[in-house]
């Protein structure tokens, strides 16, 4: 009875998990058109395999060292899952005497699927379920032969010594109250002839890697867990045989007795049972699953080579022109047939799988960028991007032959954006660092990511949004550099073109005195709802346009909510004290128009930002503006329906996403007035936890060299428990230094020997320079910036002496990355024109000048150039900037004199 009543309590527990992902299901069709795959926590079939597939590809990229400690892991895990079974199972002999399909089931259900829900949810490395993970990364040309045989020993490996080493314990430790039960099941072990086992081990792994197979496709710890459950149960009572589990269960039975010795143990029991493990795993799962879901059974195009994997791989009748130009590129005599790639046919029920028929309508009619992702789900580049780079490294094709729309367009869902004008064929690899929170790992293998290619491109750039650029890679290791991000449990997925950019929080949270809200966890709970968790989200693939969202912690407003889709601003609830936000929607900056957000007359409980953030997003795919690019923008859809409008569709559908009628509570005011102003975070400052300090740093133009980020690593693992953050000045942030420590930081060699680019105590002009990319990579730049505006800011730091911080930001066009409209200065690349020394007006490199931004609380944005078509000659704009710093803002000229040099 009491048996029964604990499985209806088990029972239960799945059932409400069930019930949670129907109920979730039924609230996301009432706004129609949804799928299976809209149920977050389980993927589509073929998605479940493409991220099985990628988690094989991360587990062979792993290092031996580190395959073989997971793996010790991961067999002491089973052991512990095998103990139990020993115990419960053992510990029935009644029930097994008097209904033994009972007993069987008792000791499956209560003992090993919790040793590999352990396995799994820790990130383990299970040889059995590698068999069939990393084999398919194989077959889809994710990873090499000698990868899996790699990963196989090194993880086979390190099951063995941690079965062992359990067993052992298990032995010393005489905690197994029923040793007849171990010492009878390896007598049973043995006693079976070696086709038998083979059998056995093969229908047992054939359950068990469909266990890990589907638990891969589920994102909640309650849909893993059933996914686990049955399967690995259904092995066990069965009476299958299991390679790591019978190497806990032999040995120990081995040692409480039994007359095995390690010789049959090895030869007539293991062997058989791990080459039936191997065909399990490989060919039931693995080879079947590339079959119906991947690349196995693609057929061969006559007279070009195989690839394996690449979607979009033309036929002789698909593409002739393409072909022809494909053949003249290449000699048939020393070069490998290559293979050219061109869009696959159109996947719009994949594309519009998340949209209502509205919207559908509007994307069909839409621009062409909303064509191209009609042509071909751009989701689809989180794995095209792995077989290109397979097919380049094979020789079969070249970066040049990828389609135009895949290097430009797609691939930026991937997070890679093509420099095609100044280093064609490489990218920049644009990360999401919710926050701008990173740790010294990170730090260094972003270091060794970017230093292949050399100090003048190979470099690191902290962007506006405290996120982290990653220039130059090629193809082929692009995606090698994407593996290992998510194998750090970092990601570039969804970072670009029509997507939501990184989230960005307050630089300074729970560290600040005069923090309300620390906005860490919450930046990272909105980019997981975004992302899938960093793996990727089928339902905001097909937005109409770029999307930001940013939470202000403080009242210095760090985040700059004023320029976001929607800003979180944080004010406790008057009456009740609770954590909240007043929110604001629609701000952005673009070529055509900046503009502030508006407020949405809403305040909303902390607990319920992330419901909010998923409405709005959801009404803005579903509802918003898909013609004229410049004009796609939440702040269109918001001006169009009205604030008030928008308010209540808001309220409607976070009422549908709650199942519960829904309304906004009125914007809550602060208690007092805020006089301090917008904080600098550069320089020493005192944290709210007694002897602990933060240090801002300053890099110049916000760009770092590889020997400089692993300078920074070294500095946060000997002062900042590892952690190192991002500012959206383009800074860095070293929190938890002990006071006692401060003197010994700024002494460090990064900060003090000659040449040092980094600074604690920077000037007011040039500790609070931001600029945009520039022409040296971006494609649209008028102007080089960060280089130009470097030297022109070191140079006007020694001609005027400015009583506080002056911000002067750079872009190199109108679309304004830069965010000049937000700065005290603000320098935007233009046409000029200059006399030359023939007396002839000529064209040269300008810039239009914008004075008075504002940032804080009190912000505001300047619309308009105060001058326009200024020449960016250092004879030319030192004067013009060193008036405005004299007549603004209360500067005093040191010397009329332009300096010959401002080198560090």
């Amino acid at each position: 009875m009491k048996l029964l009543v604990i499985l209806s309590v088990v029972a239960v527990v799945a059932c409400n998990g069930f019930s949670h992902l129907g109920m979730e299901h039924k609230g996301l069709k009432l706004r129609g058109g949804m799928s299976m795959s809209d149920i977050p926590e389980l993927r589509a079939p073929k998605s479940m395999f493409e991220n099985a597939v990628a988690a094989g590809a991360t587990k062979a990229s792993n290092p031996p060292l580190k395959t073989f400690i997971l793996g010790t892991l991961s067999g002491c895990h089973i052991a512990f899952g095998a103990f139990m079974l020993l115990s419960v199972g053992g510990a029935c002999p009644g029930l097994a005497a008097t209904n033994p399909g009972l007993q069987k089931l008792v000791a499956g259900a209560f003992g090993l699927p919790f040793g590999l829900m352990m396995t799994l949810v820790t990130g383990g490395e299970l040889f059995t379920g590698n068999t069939a993970v990393v084999t398919a990364a194989v077959i889809e040309k994710k990873a090499s032969f000698k990868d899996l045989l790699k990963n196989w020993f090194c993880s086979y490996g390190g099951n063995f010594v941690g079965s062992l080493l359990m067993a052992y314990l298990v032995f010393s430790g005489k905690t197994l109250g029923v040793g007849a039960a171990a010492v009878n099941a390896t007598n049973a072990k043995l006693s079976a002839g070696f086709s038998t086992l083979f059998i056995r081990g093969v229908l047992c792994n054939w359950l068990v890697c469909m266990a890990v197979y589907m638990a891969s496709g589920c994102t909640s710890l309650i849909s893993k867990m059933v996914a686990i459950w049955f399967p690995i149960s259904a092995f066990v009572a069965l009476g299958l045989e299991h390679s790591i589990a019978n190497m806990f269960i032999i040995p120990l039975g081995m040692m409480l007795g039994s007359p095995v010795t390690t010789s049959e143990f090895l030869v007539k029991n293991l062997l058989p049972v791990t080459l039936g493990n191997i065909v399990g795993g490989a060919v039931c799962v693995a080879g079947a699953f590339s079959a119906t879901h991947g690349s196995l059974l693609e057929k061969k195009t006559e007279g070009t080579s195989k690839v394996m994997g690449i979607r979009g791989g033309f036929t002789p009748s698909s593409n002739p022109s393409k072909i022809v130009r494909a053949s003249m590129k290449m000699s048939v005599v020393d070069k490998p047939e290559r293979k050219e790639f061109v869009s696959q046919v159109p996947d719009s029920e994949k594309v519009f799988s998340f949209m209502t028929a509205d919207s559908r309508e509007r994307a069909l009619a839409g621009n062409q960028i909303e064509k191209v992702k009609q042509k071909k789900d751009p989701a689809n580049s989180w794995s095209d991007i792995h077989e290109y780079a397979a097919a380049i490294r094979a020789g079969t094709t070249n970066w040049e032959d990828i389609e135009k729309d895949e290097l430009d367009i797609r691939v930026k869902y991937a997070g890679m954006f093509h420099r095609k004008k100044a280093t064609p064929g490489r990218f920049m690899i644009r990360l999401r660092l919710p926050n701008g929170i990173v740790n010294s790992s990170d730090m260094r293998y972003f270091a060794e990511a970017v230093r292949p290619y050399g100090p003048e491109i190979g470099v690191v750039d902290i962007t506006c949004r405290a996120n982290i650029q990653l220039r130059s890679p090629p193809i082929e290791d692009c995606s090698t550099i994407l593996t290992a991000l998510q194998a750090r449990g970092l990601t570039s997925l969804q970072s670009g073109l029509d997507n939501l950019r990184n989230m960005v929080g307050s630089p300074i949270a729970g560290l600040d005195t005069h923090e309300i809200f620390d906005t860490r966890q919450l930046t990272k709970e909105i980019d997981d709802m975004y992302t899938n968790h960093g793996k990727g989200n089928p339902d905001y693939a097909n937005m109409p346009r770029k999307f930001n969202i940013a939470i202000s912690g403080t009242r210095d407003d760090f985040a700059h909510t004023n320029i976001n889709d929607i800003g979180l601003q944080a004010v406790p609830h008057a009456v009740t004290g609770e954590l909240g936000f007043n929110v604001v929607v629609g701000g952005y900056i673009s070529i055509k128009r900046a503009c502030e957000s508006v407020p949405l007359n809403a305040w909303i409980p902390a607990t319920e930002a992330v419901v909010l953030c998923k409405a709005i997003l959801r009404l803005f795919r579903d509802e918003g503006f898909r013609g004229d690019r410049q004009k796609t923008r939440l702040m269109w859809l918001v001006e169009t329906k009205t604030v008030e409008v928008f308010h209540e569709m808001v309220e409607a559908e976070m009422g549908v996403m709650m199942a519960k009628p829904y309304k906004f509570e009125a914007p809550q005011a602060h208690k007092d007035e805020w006089t301090i102003g917008h904080r600098d975070v550069n320089g020493v400052h005192a944290q709210r936890q007694e002897g602990l300090s933060y240090i801002g740093v300053h890099v110049p133009v916000g760009r770092l060299s590889a020997d400089e980020c692993v300078e920074i690593a070294d500095l946060a693992d000997k002062y900042s428990n590892k952690e190192v953050r991002f500012t959206v000045e383009q800074n860095l942030l070293f929190p938890n230094i002990a006071n006692e420590r401060i003197a010994e930081f700024s002494a460090e060699p990064i900060f003090t020997k000659a040449g040092s680019r980094l600074t604690i105590n920077p000037g007011n002009i040039i500790g609070h320079v931001v600029s945009c990319t520039g022409a040296q990579f971006c494609p649209l730049a008028m102007v080089e910036t960060k280089l130009s505006i470097d030297d022109i800011t070191r140079k006007l730091e020694m001609m005027v002496k400015v009583p506080k911080p002056v911000r002067i930001h750079m872009t190199g066009c109108p679309n304004s990355c830069g965010q000049v409209q937000v700065a005290d200065i603000g320098l935007m690349g233009a046409p000029a024109k200059k006399i030359n020394a023939a007396g002839e007006k000529k064209a040269v490199p300008g810039v239009n000048i914008f004075i008075g931004g504002k940032v804080g609380e009190a912000a505001s944005l300047m619309m308009e150039p105060a001058m326009k078509g200024i020449p960016m000659a250092e004879e030319d704009i030192l004067p013009v900037l060193a008036k405005i710093l004299c007549d603004t803002y209360k500067g005093v000229m040191i010397t009329s004199e332009i300096p010959v040099s401002a080198a560090y």
